[in-house]
């Protein structure tokens, strides 16, 4: 494995910070997965975010999400925030804002197999050669928080169904 992606699983985004890593692994050359769970270990929650099909007329695919994103525990009060590509990512450090970001009032996602709103969730961060190499020529910078493309995924905790709840590029 890259040494980007062993650096990475020991050395979580900073978007995690409001949660607790269950688990990490480098799970392709230049990406990392990690298992994200509450601050007090809940492992069933739900996601709010921006519907690509509503900011994208011409999409045409599986429901996906756009940042920000939350995260609301079972039994929590109130929603964590995951990721805002305004401030996390590749351009995000860099001050610029990925293209495609949602600012209306966020929509919670649902299973596309039954419609319910639990999930487990795994996030994996991926890094390109631009990261790399900033990483070579600034070698004590956070380099886990330059990543270009995120992507997460639940489990729906009511039928089982893994789904793709947001996939971006280009961060």
């Amino acid at each position: 494995m890259n040494s980007i992606s062993a650096h990475g699983s020991r050395h979580p985004p900073r978007c995690l910070s409001n949660f607790r890593v269950a688990h990490a692994e480098a799970v392709a050359d230049k990406a990392v997965q990690f298992r994200i769970v509450g601050s007090d270990s809940e492992t069933e929650g739900s996601v709010t975010g921006h519907s690509l099909e509503v900011l994208n007329k011409n999409y045409q695919g599986p429901s996906l999400f756009v940042s920000p994103l939350t995260l609301l525990w079972k039994g929590a009060k109130a929603p964590a925030a995951l990721l805002d590509t305004a401030m996390h990512g590749y351009h995000g450090e860099m001050r610029a804002s990925a293209t495609l970001r949602g600012s209306s009032t966020p929509s919670t996602y649902k299973c596309p197999q039954c419609g319910g709103t639990w999930f487990r969730f795994d996030a994996t961060f991926r890094y390109w050669d631009a990261a790399l190499d900033l990483w070579e020529d600034e070698p004590e910078i956070a380099i886990e928080d330059y990543f270009n493309g995120f992507s997460l995924s639940g489990k729906c905790t009511t039928c089982g169904t893994d789904s793709t709840i947001s996939e971006m590029e280009k961060l």
